[in-house]
Order: structure tokens, then sequence, then C-alpha cells
């Protein structure tokens, strides 16, 4: 160190030509360098200048034994015995029926879908969300299975207006007319557990424009008794069929019923929000979703009141598809970064996301770029405790740095609750999960929608190894599919890697090939012609789909089209083409969804 600190010394002082081309190559080192690190200091600050929400812990709401904690709504015995008799008469047909659609899958099988669809609605609000999350499960529930159990994600039909008045009343302690100025009576959204209607304060309560969310009839106590047969039916299918009990269904039964208590107590929902709109505050609008502000006190366990979303519409796949391409892509940005701040900063997740719940202004607001994009529905939320936040870390390391070992131990270790059964060995799985990547790898420098054929593969390999991943992993896979599969609907050439990698790298997670890859500095696609064969690929590829490994390949990838009809790219700047007046456009929605 001492020599070459008298070298540079050297350097400096010396006036020969020589001495002076070195002075200018050590200073644009110098300059050069700083410019790097200050360059690479600043990328990252810009994904860890986000405020750092509290980490908080739900409220006990469900008890070991899977019932409601609440003590109002005690179950007698009697009630649960005629509950299960009730059941047994509503499914008893579909399971006898069940062995001819084996014998003649191609005559009765689409009606034995339609009657156990039809059964499920006629079980009741907690059977409809059962099979909902069911349909999100692709670690236990086959790809065909899901498609008939997404049939369940349509409207319920809409409880009467009377009902509303009656729960206002009796809730909030007054008349609807002493709250409000006026409410509508028809219902903008109905879902399982509550209905929406569009109202006005009165101006002595600010005069707002509000959505008023209201309970079903009943629903809180049909969930209650359903709470106790469910949780007994899967204690009753563990003992005696072995076959299942890798799907661990009493834990399985046990976290669905938690689920769902949280969204059947409207206050829970409310305190969300506060915790969102805390999370967020000060945050720019043009870089992360917003949510709407509870009214208190105009919240209770039946009703909740909150800020209404003017002049928006959700986000189904016929609206997006009206919009200009630079705003697509700026929600994708947006829907990215927000989703990685509810894990990275504030661990505390929206847990009910999807197209439904994301509302898109039509307008941006004054000193805005963008219009901004309302998140609603946040009954459902999602925490994860120090271990379990490693966990989910290593899952994104081990897609971001394409490293089968790092993702297989990720996997492995969403069991940390219990042992994992013997007969799934590390060793081969982590074969399989490297094969996967091998499978995809030629094409990820060029497919930017290889990100979600990779995450349906891995649900495979899950499946096939029948690894024990504990519920609240599986929510949140799942939550990120659902985040994939929006921004690849509204952007089908986004990277999600690329938006992940600094994220990653501003928590500490940092290695030189995510850099590589962040930056382009090498792409595979292009040494492919000398390191992979399509001969090697379609070997891969015809052993996975042996195993049942690659059942998302050949379907089509639910994107946009690559072409639009009106030709040249639209941008927001040049206004909201197709917006309006074009035929078969759907209509503005002025409405929050339920």
């Amino acid at each position: 160190l001492k020599l070459q600190f008298l070298y540079l010394i050297g350097l400096i002082m010396a006036r020969s030509r020589a001495a002076a081309w070195g002075r200018r190559l050590l200073l644009g080192a110098g300059v050069t360098g700083a410019g790097a690190y200050g360059g690479v200091t600043w990328w990252i600050r810009q994904y860890d200048n986000g405020k750092t929400g509290k980490v908080r812990k739900h409220r006990v709401l469900v008890d070991g034994e899977g019932a409601l904690v609440d003590q109002t709504l005690a179950v007698p015995q009697h009630m649960v015995a005629l509950r299960f008799l009730q059941l047994f008469l509503h499914f008893f047909p579909l399971l006898a029926s069940y062995p001819l659609v084996m014998l003649l899958p191609g005559v009765l099988q689409e009606w034995w879908y339609t009657h156990f669809i039809n059964t499920v609605q006629r079980a009741g609000p907690a059977f409809i969300k059962l099979a909902q999350w069911l349909a999100t499960r692709r670690d236990i529930v086959n790809p065909e299975f899901r498609i008939v159990l997404q049939r369940l994600f349509d409207q319920v039909a809409p409880h009467p207006m009377e009902h509303t008045r009656q729960l206002i009343k009796e809730d909030l302690g007054e008349e609807p007319e002493a709250i409000f100025e006026w409410i509508d009576s028809h219902s903008v959204g109905s879902g399982s557990i509550a209905q929406v209607h569009k109202a006005k304060l009165r101006e002595e309560h600010g005069g707002d424009l509000v959505a008023v969310k209201v309970c079903h009839p009943n629903v809180r106590e049909n969930i209650a008794l359903d709470f106790h047969v469910l949780n007994a039916l899967a204690k009753f299918a563990d003992k005696w069929f072995p076959s299942t009990r890798w799907m661990l269904l009493p834990n399985q039964a046990l976290a669905w019923t938690t689920h769902l208590a949280q969204q059947i107590d409207l206050r829970i929902e409310a305190e969300n929000l506060e915790i969102f709109l805390e999370n967020f505050e000060g945050q720019d609008t043009d870089r992360f979703a917003t949510f709407p502000k509870p009214m208190y006190p105009f919240v209770s366990k039946r009703v909740l009141v909150e800020q209404f979303v003017v002049d928006a519409h959700t986000a189904d796949e016929e609206y997006l598809r009206t919009l200009p391409d630079d705003f697509r892509t700026h929600l994708a940005c947006v829907g990215m970064d927000t989703y990685m701040k509810f894990l990275m900063r504030d661990n505390w997740l929206h847990g009910d996301l999807h197209p439904g719940n994301i509302m898109i202004e039509k307008e941006a607001p004054p000193g805005k770029k963008w219009p901004r994009v309302f998140l609603v529905d946040c009954g459902l939320c999602q925490n994860l405790e120090p271990e379990e936040k490693k966990v989910a870390e290593g899952v994104l390391e081990g897609f971001a740095r394409w490293k089968g070992d790092v993702l297989t131990n990720a996997f492995y270790s969403m069991g940390h609750g219990y042992k994992q059964r013997e007969e799934v060995k590390f060793e081969d799985m982590q074969q399989t999960v490297q094969d996967v990547f091998d499978y995809y790898q030629p094409s990820k420098g060029s497919d930017a929608a290889i990100v979600g054929r990779l995450l349906e593969s891995m649900f495979d390999v899950v499946r096939f190894h029948k690894v024990q991943i504990e519920p609240q992993f599986t929510s949140l896979l799942f939550g990120a599919l659902v985040q994939e599969n929006f921004i690849m609907t509204l952007d089908e050439n986004f990277n999600i890697i690329h938006r992940v990698i600094p994220w990653l790298a501003s928590h500490g997670i940092q290695s030189k090939s995510m850099l590589k890859q962040y930056f382009n500095l090498t792409d595979y696609a292009l040494l492919k012609p000398f390191f992979e064969t399509e001969d090697k690929k379609e070997v891969l590829g015809d052993k996975l789909t042996e195993r049942g490994l690659l059942t998302c390949e050949g379907g089509v990838h639910m994107s946009l089209e690559k072409e639009r009809e009106l030709g040249a790219k639209s941008t927001w700047k040049n206004g909201m083409l197709g917006a309006e007046g074009q035929e078969g456009a759907p209509a503005a929605a002025t409405a929050t969804a339920a």
C-alpha cells in the first residue's frame, strides 16, 4: 500500500508526457468508477425510498377447531347435525353419478360440472367461497377442474333493499335518511358475502359520495355453522382416506376458515384500509396504487361506508383492451411496484387481488400525469413472520437468478411448520426444478411472457412431488401468479424480472448474474445456437410433459393482441383511444365493485 501511495504521488507530481497521460487515465478511471458507483446507488435508492410500514398481526378470529371466536355466534350441536343432513341431500346425487361420468366422460362430463356448480351455489356462501379458494390452489387441484371452479367467480344475486335499510338502522343506529342524502336502491355489485350501494352523505356528515357495503342476510350465522361442518369433514377425510393426507386437509380447512373469517366482519376491512393508507401515505400515485378511505363512524360488523371511487372502471380485460399502449405499460409498472412494496417493505399484502378489485380512474387528477389506480375490497390481508418472509425472498431470488437449488430450497422450506414426508426427496425435486429451468432458459432473454408459464410449471412440480406447502405460502404464490397474469394482460412485452431485481438489490439480495440480466450485459438467447439445441429442448420437454409438468404449454397466454386493430401505437398524451365511442367498448363504470 505504501508503494502504491508513493507511485500515485509520483504520477501526480511528474510533468512528463507519459505522466500526463497516466494522470488522465487515472482521473478517467476515478470519474468512471465514481459515476458507476453513484449511478448504481441512485438506482437502488429508487426502490428503497418508500416509507416502510409497521409489522402488524391479525386478531384471533378462529380457534384451533376452526370455530369462530365470536361468542354471539354459538352453534348448537343439533344445528350442525341438521346441516350435515341437508348437505348430504345436496351432494349425494353428485357422488352417486360420478362413476357414470368416469365411464362416459364425453357425454356426461359437462352435465356433471354444471350440476356441481349449481349444487355449490345452493349450499351457501361458505361453499361458494371454498370453491373459489380451491380454484386458486394450483398445488393440489388439477388445471381442468380449476377452470370449472372459476365459474363461481360470477356475481351472486343481490338481496332486497329492505334488508339493506334494516341493517343500516340496526348497526349504525339511525335511519338511512338521517345519514345519507340519497342511497341508490340498486346495488352496483354483489359478492358471496356482501353487496355495495352508491350513496351520498348528508352535508353535516361531509357530503361525500360513498360506497355502502352491506352483508347479505344471515351470512355470518350460516358461515359459522358451515365452519364446524367443513372442519369435521376435513378431519374425517384425513383419518379414513390415507391418499389425501399429503394435502394436510385439517390444516387447509383451518387456514380457509381463518381466511374467510376476516371477510365477514367489515370492521376488519376498515382497519386494513387504514393500514394501507398509512403505509402509502406521501407516496406518488404515479408510481403506486392508492386506497379508498373508510368513513368513520359509519363502520360496523355488517355495514361499511367508504370513499366512492368516482368515474372509474374495473380492470377487466375488455376495458384494458381500449387503453393506450403507454398507459397499459404504466399500469403494469404501478401494479408491480405496489405488489413489491407490499411484500418487501410493508409485510402487509392485499390477499384478494383480481381485476374486479382494481379500479382505474378515467382522468388524471390535477397536477398528475396519470390517472390513479385504487385497490378495493381489502377484507383479506396477509402478513408473514420473519422466517416466512425470508422464504418468500428466496423464491424471488430463485426466479431472478434462474437457480434451481435456491428455488427448491425455498419450496422445501414452505413446510417449515412440519416435517416433509420421506417420499419428498430433496435431490429429486431439485433435479426436476432445474429441468424446468433448463427447458425455459433458452427463451428467457426473448420472451417476456415466460414468467407465467414458468410459475405454472413450478406449481406442477410441487403437486407432482406432493410437497406439503403451508397455506400462507400458497396464497402468496397465487397472488404472484395473479399479478403476473394481470401485468402480462396489460403489456405482453413487460419484463417482470427486470422490475423485481432492483427491489431485491435494495433489500441486500444482489449477485453478478442479477445485475448482468438487468442491464442486458448477456443474452442467453443469442448464444443458444452454440450451447443449446432444439433436440435437447425437445427431449427435455417430452420428459417433463410425460410427468405432467408442462400443463400450461400449448395454451394461449391471457394477454392482449400483439397487433391492435387501430394500427399504430396509441399514447396517453393523444387521448384515451377507444375508450369512448368505439363499437363494442364497455360503458364506463361509476361504481366500486363488491
